[in-house]
């Protein structure tokens, strides 16, 4: 039984999607309070062409804070430039993420159209999501969008640094130093 179902999920995830998909993702790793955290965004137009789209944005605005969104590979060179609503890092969203085609030409590949910056701010996991999703054919006519799934990100703290062993070298003679310096002067007062 197990087999058939394995066997069934597997031949149904083959399957190509009907729709259009937004897939987001990120280079894994440990991500601390302070850095930089990019997340890219894949546009896969399904059997369409698509000549715009446009999103919502969700995050844990405890973990991360929204900085920046650039455009990246068919849109770079065809897209009209990328715009987005003013982002809200106290609830953790941006609005109307979108671009639209310049030319005559649509995307009809998949391809890694966006670059969303984030600046880590909180230890924790966290949710990145795409809401509202939205993509239109050359007649600006709504296409299937189908719903992208959510990524979680793992961030903590950043790791409590100790002095490098060359401080303490420099440290002792001065210790030393104002050591000496203080019993001299005892020595002078007795």
């Amino acid at each position: 039984m197990k087999l058939l179902i394995t066997t069934a999920f597997l031949f149904v995830s083959a399957l190509p999607a009907l729709g259009a998909s937004l897939t987001l993702f990120y280079v894994s790793g440990t991500f601390n309070v302070g850095d930089s955290l990019t997340v890219g965004v894949v546009l896969s137009p399904g059997a369409d062409t698509i000549f715009a789209y446009q999103t919502d944005l969700l995050f844990n605005p405890t973990q991360l804070n929204f900085v920046d969104a650039t455009e990246d590979g068919f849109f770079i060179a065809n897209g009209t430039g990328a715009s987005w609503d003013t982002p809200d890092n106290v609830n953790g969203s941006v609005t109307n993420i979108l671009d639209t085609v310049s030319g005559q030409d649509g995307l009809n590949f998949e391809d890694h159209v966006l670059n969303l910056e984030f600046l880590v701010t909180g230890a924790g996991t966290g949710l990145v999501a795409l809401r509202n999703e939205f993509a239109a054919d050359d007649n600006f006519s709504s296409l299937p969008v189908d719903r992208t799934v959510p990524l979680f990100v793992q961030t903590q703290d950043a790791p409590a640094t100790s002095p490098e062993p060359a401080t303490f070298l420099g440290v002792a003679p001065a210790l030393a130093a104002g050591f000496f310096l203080r019993k001299r002067l005892t020595w002078r007062k007795s």
